[in-house]
């Protein structure tokens, strides 16, 4: 029988995921964090560091999901942009947290076996996620735009590094 869901889906529905995510948060930062240091030793090796950017992503989504204003969470991701990019993480390694907390809530809504609440709860969270995604690209790209790179001598290297 195909599911169809359609109660819920109005203006609150941000308003009711961030009720969903408040009675779960510790859970599911902790499915998030298992995830993130199970892919990676990096994740590991900076486990407490790792819990707390967890925990601020978090409280930037159910902020943003509460007051039904995508810009406390967008503009963590610019922040977040800025600082991660400057200490020389690629944008995939900031992007898999953003990522890992997404899986973690999806999981945790599936696990609870209540379909009414996916036409709810899933479109606010991977709208507020994947925005706050977006925000993050556009800003590593940003960043790098304006970023100097030393320039390699091609044609150097085609002479064996001699110079004329």
């Amino acid at each position: 029988m195909p599911l169809a869901v359609k109660r819920g889906t109005g203006p609150l529905a941000p308003v009711k995921a961030a009720v969903f995510l408040v009675a779960r948060r510790a859970d599911i930062i902790g499915a998030a964090e298992d995830e993130l240091t199970s892919r990676s030793p990096k994740y590991l090796a900076a486990e407490p560091v790792t819990h707390d950017r967890l925990i601020s992503l978090y409280e930037k989504l159910v902020e943003s999901l509460a007051a039904r204003d995508p810009l406390p969470l967008l503009e963590h991701a610019r922040q977040t942009a800025t600082e991660r990019f400057h200490a020389g993480y690629d944008l995939s390694e900031v992007q898999k947290a953003y990522n890992a907390v997404e899986e973690a809530i999806w999981s945790r809504v599936f696990s609870e076996d209540l379909p009414e609440k996916y036409a709810v709860i899933l479109p606010s969270v991977s709208a507020a996620i994947g925005g706050a995604k977006d925000e993050l690209a556009r800003e590593y790209v940003r960043l790098a735009a304006g970023a100097h790179a030393p320039v390699v001598d091609i044609a150097a290297l085609f002479r064996g590094g001699e110079r004329p």
